[in-house]
């Protein structure tokens, strides 16, 4: 594969990480990834990083899960058009913009991590390059072993 393509679908991989969350560059990296460690790298990273958001989502849900269930235990099953407590909506509210604000921050990231690709930089994006980097070495000592 040429270095103008590997940079182009690197950099596809991390600007359609943004609406399209893990599903685009889990696919470039699952066909393309074999022919350029730069591609499985970056579009690796890409969709780890929206494996982050998930997990964060995830455990929102179960906080949110926890004080509901706190709340009944506390003061019954609210009856009628009662308001959710407090804690509640709070809780909501609050994991609602912080997801927000942690979704927004990927996808501009994405964008500059794209644009980076596309130059050719083998760019680390915080946190997910390590574990990208593990991934592709352990798949790489596979391959060797297999030939």
């Amino acid at each position: 594969m040429d270095e103008r393509k590997q940079t182009n679908l690197a950099a596809a991989a991390w600007a359609l990480s943004g609406p399209f969350g893990p599903i685009i560059p889990m696919v470039i990296f699952a066909t393309q990834g074999g022919k350029s460690r730069f591609v499985a790298y970056h579009s690796l990273q890409a969709a780890l990083s929206y494996v982050f958001l998930l997990a964060a989502g995830i455990a929102y849900g179960i906080v949110l899960l926890a004080l509901t269930g706190i709340e009944i235990a506390r003061h019954g099953v609210p009856e009628g058009n009662t308001a959710a407590p407090t804690a509640i909506t709070t809780a909501s509210t609050l994991g609602a913009v912080a997801l927000g604000i942690i979704y927004v921050g990927l996808v501009l990231a994405g964008l500059v991590f794209a644009m980076r690709a596309r130059s050719g930089d083998w760019a680390k994006y915080p946190v997910v390059y390590k574990i990208a980097a593990g991934i592709l070495a352990r798949r790489e000592d596979k391959e060797s072993k297999d030939d």
